[in-house]
């Protein structure tokens, strides 16, 4: 049996006479010839890249180009995770959110939070005003306090929005939104 926590050496191609050069930083290893190289990121056994190019210097702008890019990532995907952990909840009792769902049509779900917890809201579904527009289409508006539902317990999924890691509710069609007050589109003709 393969014990998961022991490290796995992985066969990866090097073609003969290449000079190899690891960079932890980065969790890359990268081998070079004469206008070509070869470059694997992680623990992949799959190589990123393995190019030939005009020159020496284009070779290493491209290789410099592909580290900068990985060291990018690998921060981002950090950041994500740290996210996971450490958001911040933003919502408020009182505050409406909606989910927009649907294939052949728009739905709109509106929910209203009754509670806020650390890592989690306790929300409760509210009734909606309908104005058609059009045929079987038109904006929908929640009713504030006019419940029709039980409560509903949703745990906060961690996401980095590019300022602060910020709590978001999930949904099964996606993302529930907070509501900005603006009447939102719905359709009906499916």
């Amino acid at each position: 049996m393969l014990d998961r926590k022991s490290p796995v050496k992985l066969a990866r191609y090097i073609p003969t006479g290449f000079i190899v050069t690891e960079y932890p930083e980065s969790s890359a290893i990268v081998a070079v010839s004469e206008k070509s190289a070869i470059a694997y990121y992680a623990n992949k056994s799959k190589p990123s890249f393995f190019l030939k190019f005009r020159s020496n210097e284009e070779r290493d702008k491209h290789i410099s180009d592909w580290l900068a890019c990985q060291a990018k990532q690998a921060e981002e995907k950090l950041r994500q995770k740290e996210a996971k952990h450490n958001f911040s909840n933003d919502f408020k009792v009182g505050d409406i959110v909606y989910d927009s769902w649907g294939y052949d049509q728009t739905n709109i779900d509106f929910f209203q939070i009754v509670e806020v917890k650390p890592k989690s809201v306790v929300m409760r579904p509210i009734s909606q005003t309908k104005t058609e527009t059009e045929y079987m289409s038109g904006h929908t508006s929640p009713v504030k306090d006019r419940f029709t539902g039980e409560p509903i317990l949703k745990r906060l999924v961690g996401y980095w929005n590019t300022e602060k890691a910020v709590g978001v509710i999930s949904s099964t069609h996606g993302w529930i939104s907070l509501y900005d007050g603006k009447p939102k589109s719905y359709s009906s003709y499916a």
